[in-house]
């Protein structure tokens, strides 16, 4: 039996969800570079870089700033289908040093959480799993206990960098 509701649903969360998850788009002008504040520290941003001819499509590199500084290089990628958000350390493709997962949030909910349309509401946000104790244990604790800070919490993503697919 067809249940139309359902039907509804799916379409609604697929035109909702379409922008997060579109392929890399590298026509964006330099006006409009994607960075990625922290909600917690100001003074971290993620900010994307030109793209590398041998990474996949779905790939983006980051620099990690903080205070103006680079600290660390990421990348970023999303597996095919419903496949996993990614961030590893580095931009090299053969890369060993495991990073973790990236959840997308709109407003308070995970974005493949939703199931009503009142809940997907507000900023755009993503959270790096792992990466707060991966900077811990790598000697930021010391250093720049702040960016330890700004790593187990929110990056904003603005509305521009949707279409990149955060």
């Amino acid at each position: 039996m067809f249940n139309l509701k359902a039907y509804y649903l799916l379409i609604l969360s697929i035109n909702l969800l379409q922008p997060l998850f579109a392929l890399d788009n590298t026509t964006q002008n330099n006006s409009t570079t994607c960075e990625f504040k922290s909600e917690l520290v100001p003074e971290a941003t993620l900010r994307h870089l030109p793209k590398l001819d041998n990474l996949g499509a779905s790939t983006s590199r980051y620099n990690l700033i903080y205070k103006g500084k680079q600290i660390k290089n990421f990348s970023f990628t999303q597996f095919q289908g419903y496949g996993t958000n990614m961030w590893w350390h580095g931009h090299a493709i053969g890369n060993n040093k495991k990073g973790g997962e990236r959840i997308f949030f709109q407003g308070n909910y995970p974005v493949r959480g939703a199931t009503e349309k009142k809940q997907l509401k507000g900023e755009y946000k993503m959270l790096l799993v792992g990466l707060g104790s991966d900077l811990y244990y790598t000697g930021f604790r010391e250093k720049h206990k702040e960016l330890i800070t700004a790593a187990n919490g929110f990056w904003l993503v603005p509305s521009h960098c949707l279409s990149r697919y955060p």
